[in-house]
């Protein structure tokens, strides 16, 4: 059955957009976007070009090269698919806090939130560095509070930094690393 299915068309499709979206990525965090939209390019040439796997990448490529509306239009695409990923909605949100577009980036999370089990954990400091940036003290020491109540020190040193405050907890090597980018860290 899998000798079958690796000698199908799509396989060979689906090899060649995860291939291409691997290389798009090297290649933008290398700072070669014009290498990297070559690569964008012969994932788009496949049945595969509306996967959020390529329409995410290349709205982080837009994004990189400064063009925030064809990014936003790009996640927008990806967020339709029912295959579209918690990160997709995070670079998603990065990009419009970025870009000072603070309510369409809480519409996003609450979006995200909603399509991702009601589940604030990925969204919250991203939550926490909306509402600092808009200057709602209030918002950003409830959702401190709330962060920190999930007993997760990665995390807790995340939404402390996007509080602005330092971070105290240092993470355990089984915790995963949760994007920091609001901080001024970068992204790929």
């Amino acid at each position: 059955w899998l000798t079958a299915v690796r000698g199908t068309g799509e396989f060979a499709q689906g090899r060649l957009v995860v291939a291409a979206v691997a290389e798009a990525k090297r290649a933008r965090a290398d700072g070669h976007y014009a290498a990297a939209r070559v690569a964008l390019e012969r994932a788009h040439a496949t049945a595969f070009a509306n996967a959020p796997l390529v329409l995410n990448e290349a709205a982080r490529l837009a994004d990189d090269m400064g063009d925030a509306p064809a990014a936003d239009r790009l996640f927008l695409q990806a967020n339709q698919s029912p295959d579209q990923t918690v990160d997709g909605y995070i670079d998603h949100v990065r990009m419009l806090y970025r870009t000072g577009q603070n309510e369409r980036a809480m519409q996003v999370i609450r979006e995200g939130v909603g399509r991702f089990d009601n589940d604030q954990k990925p969204f919250i400091a991203l939550m926490i560095a909306v509402a600092r940036q808009e200057g709602r003290q209030d918002e950003v020491q409830g959702y401190l509070r709330s962060c920190q109540a999930y007993g997760n020190a990665a995390l807790t040193k995340d939404c402390e930094l996007a509080a602005g405050q330092s971070a105290t907890a240092e993470p355990g090597p089984s915790i995963p690393k949760l994007p920091t980018l609001p901080f001024g860290l970068p992204h790929f």
